[in-house]
């Protein structure tokens, strides 16, 4: 239980009064009163002005925790076998929890030509293969040792259905997966550098996206802009390169 400063500067000169000694009937004396109400009033006075003590309470005039804990960073990777569990635990804990139409993807949706009749399981026993068999294409964003982001990324060559020339010395990037407790924080920006950077060391001489053109629905952002928002790509030096009914083809050199 706390104890307010009032009460414990009372506690702490109750027994005041003992310390002049009395003999009967002396306390009726008006000098004796007078000294015995002074030596507390001067006790409770510097009680009450003594410096605060850990003790006493919470500091209410600390800095706020937000300005003294920064953000902490992302660490961006090429997905390989080590990866394997974190990648798969996050497809399957993570990436569509709040987006299940997209749960049976497991980022399989441009590297076949029959997902519409594909089932999720067949799906999953795909992407863990290719990243066992270190044939995967994507970036794994990692916060605090957890994943917090996917991107596919790859050259076109290596792609099913993707729209446009399939040249040899073109990557696409398709895919962006954010943790939803994560988006909003520049992740897939992060995400989109590294892709252009994997894709640029892969000797790739240009890069593509697809993103849907228009504002869209609000409450289908999450499902329909994985492909990465057209605003996105053109604050990192992409041109919009061929208009379709209701998405581009963006491109940017490398």
């Amino acid at each position: 239980m706390q104890v307010g400063h009032a009460d414990l500067a009372e506690r702490a000169i109750k027994g005041l009064g003992a310390e002049v000694r009395m003999t009967s009937g002396s306390w009726h004396e008006p000098h004796i009163r007078e000294s015995v109400d002074f030596g507390r009033a001067q006790h409770r006075k510097k009680f009450l002005e003594r410096p605060r003590a850990v003790t006493d309470g919470p500091d209410l005039h600390r800095d706020p925790v937000w300005e003294t804990r920064p953000m902490s960073e992302v660490a961006i990777r090429s997905v390989s076998p080590d990866q394997h569990d974190a990648v798969m635990h996050y497809f399957d804990m993570v990436a569509y929890a709040d987006n299940p139409n997209w749960a049976k993807c497991f980022c399989c949706e441009r590297i076949v030509d029959d997902y519409e009749s594909r089932t999720k399981e067949q799906n999953r026993a795909l992407r863990s293969d290719l990243i066992k068999s270190a044939k995967a294409n994507g970036l794994v964003a990692y916060r605090l040792g957890r994943v917090v982001g996917w991107c596919h990324a790859a050259p076109k060559t290596e792609l099913v259905t993707v729209p446009g020339d399939r040249n040899a010395d073109v990557g696409a990037i398709v895919c962006f997966v954010v943790a939803p407790d994560q988006r909003r924080q520049g992740i897939a920006t992060q995400l989109l550098d590294a892709a252009l950077d994997h894709l640029r060391a892969r000797g790739m001489r240009a890069a593509e996206a697809y993103p849907w053109l228009g504002e869209g629905d609000a409450a289908r952002w999450v499902w329909s802009q994985y492909v990465g928002p057209l605003s996105m790509y053109v604050k990192a030096g992409f041109e919009v390169a061929e208009k379709h009914e209701d998405f581009c083809i963006v491109r940017k050199k490398l």
